[in-house]
């Protein structure tokens, strides 16, 4: 379908391909199609032309959209981007409170227990000698825990926790079992209860108003800032802010050293011990829980305090009012039962691990065949013609930090993605990274690979729009690995945003790709019997998917989309996909044959859909993409200059091999356009496009 020479040297009919002739006709998959014809007649009001394909030009119009079908596109956002998500795990926790008996004799108690289960055994006297010695009882009581449960103790408050996270527990009561009883004789001598030794350190004075105190390890404390004999105390570096008096010092030191350890630290007048009751709070009492030994001095590390007038100072003082219990043999025996002065909560705040049900994962906006509508062949995610997509809905503030990663490239390998530049045309292919090059690197689950990722924020992003030739669903190798696939994921709405529930939640009907070369379906990753936890293959159906995730996201919240291949990109794990996305935008072709990618029948390399839809008018200040060919036919973009000078604009693109082609669009006195375009070998194409105000309706 080429002109035959008429020269002897080529009577065989060799196409002439040189400047004098091109190919007149090409076959098709519908047929032949002859070659376009350039036809302008003056009694038309607007000039219709088409784009030759076997010769290019800087820019042409692509007619509405991309050829062979229509794209459709899809935003995620809100908070949180997706109903439900992993929940950690929280203990129960119940409260025991130990009131006094109001009599120095001793107690006992019958144990309690939890749903029928013992976490703590029947006490005798023995273990309870004073029944009105609230702290010491329910330090006993502490004491005694078995079963898991753990407890800490405030007072005479005893916070009880449950062996293991979970929501079993909550509602569950403790059940104080009944000791025994009997009056007390009137001669009964005062029993002598335990009591721990308590050391003192002593504070008076004010820090200064320069530098802060500092109380650091010391190689002759036994690399601790504080001990009490050989016990260590506390080992890291305690700091009394600067401008503090005695008592803030006190707080600074018992917050450090706490009540977990066997050195206990309090402020001066609690009544944990006699020692430390007889205090003020500009002292800090050590407990030292370990035996009865009085004498035991108390020691600081390396310790930097200013000096001057009125400047704060310490001394120690060592352990001193430790006494064991003391033997006896009462004259005539008398207890009370403690359960009477024994008051409870019930275990609350238990959480079960695991995810909550995902009821409603689905998009913030979708729209169909949004190329064909809008005549676009790409969408500028912060200045569209569709304000529902722009970034802005999902990131309201200009300087909050995000990043950019992308899942399942290699299913969509014609698009391209313009990031992070401020010479963004929304009609010249300059700036452009394909995405089959977009975070597939293999080290984005590492921290070196996501500090790597450029950190971006609305002010400071330039550009972010994708865009794909006018023949995206065309299947051929675009991978270069002999792949036959369109460009495009082809797959139906409804699988793409919209969740099964909570089988699958956030990873969106997720689908497991056949192996390479295979044409299809792959395998649904989800089942009745799934969780997000649980689902596996490339989210949203396999559709192209671009999410902005928080700048400070873990590389530990990171995951491949598939295992071992990074060409299929990275994603957020679903139980961090509430707390690091952002914002999702997916693309995908929206094949008439109504095949999702899991489904028998599905392929990779679907035929043309020659459905059209009904134009809507663009905003003329938007700037989605509308370029057609990318395949940069000279060589890569190196530079694109546009320059207007009155009524002549001229945009000129210069490739990584020197050569350039221009555009110079010309309005003409009687308002119509003269386009004058050459292509990067030199050659030129003039249209004029008339003036439609200048013919009468008739020939409209």
């Amino acid at each position: 379908d080429t002109l035959p020479s008429t020269t002897p040297a080529t009577s065989a009919g060799d196409p002439i391909m040189g400047a004098t002739g091109i190919p007149v006709g090409k076959f098709i998959s519908y047929g032949a199609l002859s070659q376009p014809l350039l036809l302008q007649m003056q009694t038309l009001s607007t000039t219709s032309f088409n784009q030759n394909p076997d010769v290019s030009f800087p820019y042409s119009d692509t007619g509405f959209g991309v050829t062979g079908g229509h794209f459709d596109v899809d935003i995620y956002y809100g908070s949180p981007i997706c109903t439900g998500g992993a929940v950690a795990g929280a203990t129960a926790t119940a409260t025991l409170t130990v009131g006094s008996t109001t009599r120095t004799i001793p107690a006992t108690l019958g144990g309690i227990q939890v749903n029928g289960v013992s976490i703590v055994p029947a006490l005798t006297v023995t273990s309870i000698p004073n029944g009105s010695a609230t702290v010491n009882n329910a330090n006993t009581i502490l004491g005694n825990l078995t079963g898991g449960f753990t407890g800490a103790l405030s007072g005479n408050i005893l916070t009880i926790t449950a062996p293991s996270a979970s929501a079993a527990y909550n509602g569950m009561s403790l059940t104080i079992l009944n000791g025994s009883s009997q009056a007390p004789a009137s001669a009964i001598p005062a029993v002598t209860v335990a009591t721990s030794p308590t050391g003192l350190i002593t504070f008076t004075g004010t820090t200064t108003g320069t530098a802060n105190v500092t109380i650091a390890k010391s190689l002759l404390a036994n690399t601790a800032s504080v001990t009490v004999g050989t016990t260590l105390a506390e080992n890291t570096i305690i700091t009394i802010p600067k401008g503090k008096a005695a008592k803030d010092a006190v707080i600074a030191i018992v917050a450090s050293i706490g009540t977990a350890g066997v050195i206990k630290a309090y402020a001066g007048g609690n009544a944990i011990t006699p020692v430390c009751a007889a205090k003020t709070n500009t002292s800090v009492c050590l407990v030292d829980t370990s035996g009865y030994t009085n004498g035991k001095s108390v020691a600081l590390g390396t310790t930097t305090f200013p000096t001057g007038p009125g400047a704060m100072t310490f001394k120690t003082t060592a352990t001193a009012g430790g006494r064991p219990i003391s033997p006896y043999v009462p004259a005539v025996t008398g207890w009370d039962d403690l359960k009477n002065f024994l008051s409870t909560t019930a275990f609350s705040g238990g959480v079960t691990a695991g995810y909550t049900a995902f009821a409603a994962c689905s998009n913030a906006k979708h729209v169909h065949q949004f190329d064909d509508i809008y005549d676009r062949t790409g969408v500028d995610m912060l200045n569209s013609t569709v304000p529902e997509f722009d970034l802005s809905n999902a990131i309201t503030s200009t300087s909050t930090q995000f990043k950019v990663i992308a899942q399942n490239q290699y299913l969509s390998p014609a698009v391209k993605l313009n990031i992070g530049r401020s010479d963004y045309l929304y009609n010249v292919d300059a700036g452009y990274v394909s995405m089959k090059n977009f975070t597939t690197n293999s080290d984005l689950n590492t921290s070196a690979g996501m500090a790597a990722l450029p950190t971006y924020t609305r002010s400071n992003i330039g550009s972010f729009a994708f865009n794909m030739p006018i023949d995206a669903l065309t299947a051929k190798n675009w991978w270069g690995n002999g792949d036959v696939r369109a460009g495009l994921h082809p797959t139906q709405t409804g699988c793409v945003h919209n969740s099964a529930g909570v089988t699958d939640g956030n990873m969106y009907q997720p689908v497991i790709p056949p192996a390479f070369g295979v044409d299809g379906p792959g395998v649904d990753g989800w089942s009745s019997t799934s969780t997000p936890a649980t689902a596996l293959g490339v989210r949203h159906n396999g559709a192209l998917t671009i999410q902005v995730i928080r700048a400070n996201t873990p590389y530990t919240a990171i995951e491949a989309s598939v295992p071992g291949s990074p060409e299929y990109g990275w994603r957020v794990n679903a139980g961090n996909y509430a707390t690091y996305v952002l914002a999702e935008y997916t693309t995908f072709w929206h094949q008439k044959n109504k095949f999702c990618y899991g489904d028998t029948g599905w392929t990779k390399a679907p035929a043309a859909d020659p459905s059209s839809s009904t134009p809507k008018a663009i905003i003329a200040s938007t700037t989605d993409p509308k370029i057609g060919d990318l395949s940069g036919n000279s060589g890569t973009v190196a530079a694109v200059t546009r320059t207007v000078s009155n009524n002549v604009i001229t945009t000129t693109v210069t490739y990584s091999s020197g050569l350039s082609s221009s555009t110079v669009r010309t309005e003409n006195a009687d308002k119509s356009i003269t386009y004058l375009m050459t292509d990067a070998t030199g050659n030129a194409m003039r249209i004029d496009v008339a003036n439609p105000n200048s013919f009468n309706g008739a020939n409209n």
